[in-house]
């Protein structure tokens, strides 16, 4: 990245997204924790997000014939981007171009995951080629809410390109990308590639360690679906138990939509502990028995979730898809498993779980310090010198 000075002044800076505020959802807690580095240097921030779009909530009525939420941050863009240096809006948020809504400063399109790469890995094997769930397994809430998903269609390609098209930055959050980027005919000096990052609070100082030896106990953290491989789940885990038996399996965050054990054969289900909700703050304590934690999600944009247990020390074995690849193989290739080797993926989990004990801490010292590459800390000033830049420019 091109070295620039720092600038004196503060900036004031706009962060628009199309969810809640907070730290539940991984694409609002990269607002939460960019917002609370920013003010460590004394810009102003602000955002804009679902809640301030909808401050009385959607009727049933208004969620499918309603304003598109594109149209309502249009409408507040056109009263207040003028107070604003920066505008850093989530991809398909303002596909407008500036002079429709009178601003002067700077856009950046940011990347939570690139939709037309979803969707030609969605549209390949092996993805395409998993079995049909039985929907009388998924509740009524979730039937009506990917009825509301197909009717709404609020995150067209017209708002992804339009957005990419108007904005002064364009993020990408790994190198596919990025390259995608170029490809489709963005202008090189247009793209910046900055990954997401973790709390420095998150990363373990040598006092805080746990030495102790851990249990033969895997984790999955993520949202149970299908993208992130909760059907591949129970062949992993029955070719590990071939080779050794397992003390536990943690599945963390996945909301709870349907019921989690469905997705697994009977005989595995007193090794399952499920935790739909979590707070950030209790993630270590849940994670401190865990020797391997399992990631076999066939899409990502970065998978902050192979992040926060690498920052534990705890190896992440995961699919070889956009995203992981980027965090894991600088620090072992290994850890890597071409999408939907099942049996692959069992038989690494295994290989990690027989490591001596001296072994094992070498590699749990080599994940820690991945992810040390990580902190917000650093991450939040690439973007700040990437926004200076473009400041520069434009005077």
């Amino acid at each position: 990245m091109e070295s620039v000075p720092v600038l004196m002044e503060k900036l004031k800076i706009l962060l628009v997204l199309q969810t809640p505020w907070g730290t539940s959802l991984g694409m609002s807690k990269v607002h939460h924790d960019l917002k609370n580095e920013y003010e460590k240097f004394g810009h102003e921030v602000e955002y804009l997000d679902w809640n301030k779009l909808y401050p009385k909530g959607q009727n049933a009525y208004d969620k499918v014939f309603g304003s598109l939420y594109t149209e309502r941050i249009f409408r507040y863009l056109r009263c207040n981007a003028h107070k604003f240096d920066i505008i850093d809006a989530n991809f398909n948020c303002i596909p407008y171009s500036k002079s429709q809504y009178n601003f002067t400063g700077v856009v950046l399109y940011r990347s939570h995951g690139l939709q037309p790469l979803y969707r030609q890995i969605e549209q390949s094997a092996p993805y395409k080629r998993m079995e049909s769930f039985d929907i009388k397994k998924i509740s009524i809430k979730t039937k009506l809410g990917n009825l509301y998903r197909f009717l709404q269609k609020k995150d067209g390609d017209y708002e992804l390109f339009n957005s990419i098209k108007h904005a002064d930055i364009v993020h990408a959050l790994n190198l596919a990308e990025y390259n995608y980027f170029l490809d489709y005919g963005v202008p090189k000096e247009k793209i910046f590639l900055i990954p997401n990052g973790i709390p420095d609070d998150q990363l373990p100082t040598p006092n805080n360690l746990s030495t102790s030896p851990k249990r033969k106990e895997l984790s999955f953290v993520g949202a149970w679906t299908f993208r992130k491989g909760i059907k591949d789940l129970n062949d992993i885990i029955k070719q590990v138990q071939l080779q050794m038996s397992l003390d536990k399996v943690n599945l963390l965050g996945g909301g709870q939509a349907f019921d989690p054990y469905s997705f697994f054969e009977m005989p595995l289900h007193p090794l399952l502990q499920f935790k739909p909700h979590f707070a950030q703050n209790e993630l270590p304590e849940l994670l401190k028995q865990t020797k391997v934690g399992i990631f076999p999600s066939y899409v990502e944009g970065f998978g902050l979730a192979i992040l926060e247990q690498l920052a534990l020390g705890i190896p992440v074995v995961a699919y070889d898809t956009p995203g992981p690849r980027d965090i894991l193989q600088p620090l072992d290739e290994g850890l890597l498993i071409k999408s939907g080797d099942k049996m692959a993926f069992g038989n690494k989990v295994a290989e990690i779980l027989k490591l001596t004990e001296e072994r094992y801490v070498e590699l749990s010292n080599k994940c820690r310090e991945r992810a040390k590459v990580f902190r917000i800390s650093t991450i939040s000033q690439e973007f700040l010198k990437v926004y200076e830049l473009f400041i520069a420019k434009s005077n």
